[in-house]
This record gives structure tokens, C-alpha cells and sequence, in this order.
């Protein structure tokens, strides 16, 4: 019964994609209603309207229990919002019905088992049989997006390279664009990852994330003046989706320090932090805007801060097992090595369910912050085993400028694929 299944709706979104069916693989009950509302429900669903589209995909299950592809939508909403318990529950009931699928849907339902278990080389495996299923589907981003998470960017360009951008499924979706540069990116290929980038901002013009992409791409290339360039035209579009124009200062300042121009990323820093002053008080308030200012000191290497920054956001959101690592990470390199001692063994206490590696990975962050190689490399391994996918920025971390030099820090960054 449905009453059985997870509750209804709630949190944040997380930004993980299912794939648009091919024609071969649109669902479909032979109930009317049933089909009418999982239309509603998808179409929701392909907009990234998962709050409203789960009402409909539990609609379409109740009104016929044999449909059960609104389930395996209704089990990727949940997971994009972070409601992680809910989708196991549906995962779990979904495994009762899997001979109800294709193999195509039966793909994606074994993806989420290995997302649950964190276990994502399972995960990409089984994704890696639904993109197969259906080449030019969102399968085959989320292929790439779980490769680019193991550090495979190699396969994760060569899967989105197959896919269109101006073509449904991909039109409109701008993680494409992320995913494609975060691997280029990885593979050292800067020119193609910039020409990507130019391509994003023609398809967004008004979008920040777009023109973050470029300025990324310049920092690669060392293109400090272009990046001002950038950052001028940037005053004139609108924030979105938590990314500012300080943000983009900051997150372009991090690749300019790892490339080697320290300068000017400490000027980017301190740009950012005079525009983080200058915002409204009710902005200041919010915690995205903290969380960028205490981003920005970390970054920056300005360490009392920082962990005083960080302080107040675990104060505030205790639970947050991020904030709690960065300010082990701000404790231990500000010289206070019993509190980032203290908060990394909180962290290897955490017992809460689909934590995926989380609190592994903030332990590896504060051992290098500590001088302990050994003890950080082997924390990162575990972290990635654990279910965690790394992020973004983790090559480029300024924390990790000395772990960098290590073999095998230098190893384990060496793309597997």
C-alpha cells in the first residue's frame, strides 16, 4: 500500500538525474488514469520539479499496483531532494517488483541499490547497462556524472560527448555542461574545457553558473585579465541556485592558487570578501551566505577566522557533518590540534545512515591538515569506498598543497579511467 512507502515530500535538492525513456522505453498502464497521472508526474520530474512531481508518480502506483515505473521515479525524486531513507524505502519495495520492469528501468532500479549501499562502482555498472539500453538518454549522463565522481572523467567525456545539448534530453539541463567541464578539467585538457565553458554561456547568456565555468576555464590557462574581464561582465547577472558572484571569485581563486598564481588568487579572496560585506543584512543572515564568507577564509588561508566562522555554523546547524570537518581542518591548521583531533574522532563516531563516506572524507582532510599523509590518503581511499563521490574542486584544495607532492596523494588523483 502506498501508506507503507516513504512519506511525502520535503528538503533540498541535490541535483542527481534519471534518464528521459526512449520511445522503446515510455512507460505505460493500462489504466488511463493511472497513465495520465505518471504524465503529469514526469513532466514534472524532467523540469527537476521532484517536490511536484511525486504527488503524481504515487497517484499513477495507487491507481494501478501493476504500473510500477512511477515508482522508480518517484524513488530518483527522493534521492535528488537528499530524502535518502525514503528512497531506500521505495528501493527496497521496488526490488518485490522488479519483474515488473524492463531492462532498461531494471538499469536504473540496480543504480539506486548501489547508490544506497554506497556502492558506486555497482552503481555505474548497472547505469553503464541503462545507457546501453537507450543511447541518448539521461542514462548516459548519469553514467558520466557517477565516472566524473570516481575520478573516471575519461569515460565521463566520452559519454556526454555522445549526447546533444540542443536535444532533449539534454536541452535545458545544464549539469551537462558541469560534468562535461569537470572532466575535461580532470583530464588537463583546458582548451577543450574552455571552448565547453564558451559553448555553455552561448546556450545560458544570463546564467552565473555559465560564466563560472569560463572563468574556471581561464584560471586553467592562467588568463588573469580575461578572468577580470569575466568578473565585470558577471555584476550584470543574477545570482541563482547558491552560486553568487563572490562564490565565483572564491571558486576561480582556488584553481588560480593550485596553478600557481598565488597573487592573484589572494586578490580574488579578498575581492570576494568585500562583496560578501557589502550585501544586505537579511543576506547576511542566511546560511549560504555564511557558508560562502567562511569558504572564501578557508581558501584564503586566513585560519582564526575561518574557525571562527565555522564554529557558529556548527553551532547553528550541529548535525552538519561538512561544517564540523572544515572546522577540524581550520582548527588543526590554525594550530590547535586537539580540537581538529577532537572533531575528527566525533566524525569517526558518526553512525547515522547514508552518510556515503562523508565523514571519512572530512577525517582525510583534517590528517592533512595535521602533516599525516599516510593517515590522509588512506582516509580519502576509504572515504571513496565508502560511497562518497569526490567533488569538484578536491584536486585544487588549498588545504592539500603539500599533500600534492606525495606519490601517493599524486596516485590516487591519476585518473582511473
Amino acid at each position: 500500500m502506498l501508506r507503507a512507502l516513504p512519506r511525502a515530500l520535503g528538503l533540498s535538492l541535490l541535483g542527481l538525474a534519471m534518464a528521459v525513456p526512449a520511445a522503446s522505453q515510455v512507460a505505460t498502464s493500462a489504466q488511463p488514469e493511472a497513465q495520465a497521472a505518471f504524465d503529469r508526474g514526469h513532466a514534472h520530474y524532467l523540469g527537476t520539479e521532484y517536490r511536484q512531481a511525486l504527488p503524481y508518480l504515487y497517484r499513477a502506483y495507487e491507481l494501478d499496483s501493476t504500473f510500477v515505473v512511477p515508482l522508480v521515479f518517484a524513488a530518483l525524486s527522493h534521492n535528488n531532494l537528499t530524502e535518502y531513507a525514503d528512497t531506500d524505502s521505495l528501493v527496497q519495495e521496488l526490488g518485490k517488483h522488479r519483474h515488473r520492469l524492463d531492462a532498461y528501468h531494471t538499469g536504473w532500479l540496480s543504480y539506486l541499490e548501489g547508490r544506497m549501499l554506497g556502492d558506486n562502482e555497482a552503481a555505474l555498472r548497472a547505469i553503464r547497462r541503462a545507457a546501453k539500453e537507450a543511447p541518448g538518454s539521461k542514462a548516459v549522463y548519469n553514467q558520466a556524472f557517477i565516472a566524473v565522481g570516481l575520478n573516471k572523467p575519461e569515460e565521463a567525456a566520452r559519454a556526454l560527448e555522445t549526447l546533444d545539448p540542443m536535444k532533449a534530453p539534454m536541452r535545458g539541463w545544464f549539469p551537462y555542461w558541469n560534468q562535461l567541464t569537470r572532466s575535461y578539467a580532470l583530464l588537463g585538457q583546458h582548451d577543450r574545457q574552455l571552448e565547453a565553458a564558451r559553448q555553455a554561456r552561448q546556450h545560458y547568456p544570463t546564467s552565473l553558473a555559465a560564466l563560472y565555468l569560463e572563468t574556471e576555464a581561464m584560471a586553467f590557462k592562467g588568463n588573469a585579465k580575461e578572468i577580470e574581464r569575466l568578473l565585470e561582465e558577471g555584476k550584470t547577472l543574477v545570482p541563482a541556485g547558491g552560486l553568487n558572484l563572490g562564490a565565483v571569485m572564491t571558486n576561480t581563486g582556488v584553481v588560480l592558487a593550485a596553478t600557481g598564481d598565488r597573487g592573484a588568487a589572494s586578490r580574488l579572496f579578498e575581492r570576494a570578501l568585500e562583496w560578501f560585506d557589502a550585501q544586505p543584512r537579511e543576506t547576511k543572515l542566511s546560511e549560504n551566505h555564511r557558508s560562502w564568507v567562511a569558504w572564501t577564509l578557508y581558501n584564503a588561508g586566513r585560519w582564526p577566522e575561518a574557525r571562527r566562522a565555522y564554529r557558529r555554523l556548527v553551532i547553528d546547524f550541529s548535525e552538519d557533518r561538512t561544517y564540523r570537518g572544515l572546522l577540524g581542518v581550520s582548527s588543526a591548521r590554525d594550530g590547535d590540534a586537539d580540537e581538529g583531533a577532537l572533531l575528527a574522532k566525533w566524525l569517526e563516531g558518526e553512525t547515522s545512515p547514508y552518510v556515503f563516506g562523508s565523514n571519512t572524507f572530512w577525517r582525510g582532510h583534517i590528517a592533512a591538515a595535521s602533516g599525516d599523509t599516510a593517515d590522509a590518503v588512506r582516509l580519502f581511499r576509504e572515504a571513496v569506498a565508502e560511497g562518497f563521490l569526490l567533488p569538484r574542486l578536491f584536486p585544487w584544495d588549498p588545504n592539500l598543497r603539500d599533500l600534492r607532492q606525495d606519490p601517493s596523494f599524486q596516485e590516487f588523483l591519476r585518473p582511473a579511467g
